[in-house]
């Protein structure tokens, strides 16, 4: 019997046309994310609580977000922020252009459209986040979407401030388990890598 003829190798070639498969749903999706997601400019679009951030006549800084493109490979992109007297505020907004998604078009959304920053805290080196996600929640990801979620805002906040060792997740004020049915987000995370 041919090597091809094995059970043990039809298995491994379904297996392997499923996880292409899955990956390039995931691709499509975060695709049509990019392509239908409507440009949000005000900070209070997704920073929940609303309170001022910074003031417009601050220095500016530079910082690089992390997004993935087009290969599934996180890549940086140059952003700015204002330099605000307190450093979570800067934090805060690093997640905020985050959540409003990359000027590139080369490079993909991480986080579904609807979803806000209901707060940002950071404690003895773990950064805090807690999002707001709609009741409808949102459309299924799948694990290495969600993964590179995850990856996108750690190395987003770890790159741009040192103080930030780890990161922590909670979704609508409360623990959960996932972060949308794939990502164990139970205890705070680091050392994630997803290329690039």
């Amino acid at each position: 019997m041919s090597e091809q003829g094995k059970p043990g190798f039809r298995f491994l070639r379904l297996v392997s046309v499923l996880v292409l498969i899955l990956a390039a749903a995931g691709v499509l999706y975060l695709v049509m994310q990019k392509s239908h997601a409507p440009k949000k400019d005000k900070v209070e679009s997704v920073y929940m609580p609303g309170f001022p951030l910074y003031t417009e006549d601050m220095e500016r800084i530079p910082i690089e977000l992390f997004f993935p493109d087009k290969n599934l490979v996180l890549k940086g992109e140059n952003g700015v922020i204002y330099k605000s007297t307190d450093p979570v505020d800067r934090m805060r907004q690093v997640i905020v252009l985050l959540l409003k998604g990359p000027r590139s078009e080369f490079l993909l959304p991480v986080l579904p459209e609807g979803i806000m920053l209901r707060e940002f805290y950071l404690h003895d080196g773990c950064a805090y986040l807690d999002f707001q996600v709609p009741a409808s929640r949102v459309s299924p990801m799948g694990c290495f979407m969600e993964y590179l979620a995850a990856a996108s805002i750690q190395e987003s906040l770890i790159r741009n401030f040192p103080e930030v060792e780890k990161v922590k997740i909670v979704l609508n004020g409360m623990e959960a388990e996932t972060l949308f049915g794939h990502i164990d987000i139970r205890s705070p995370f680091q050392g994630l890598k997803a290329g690039g």
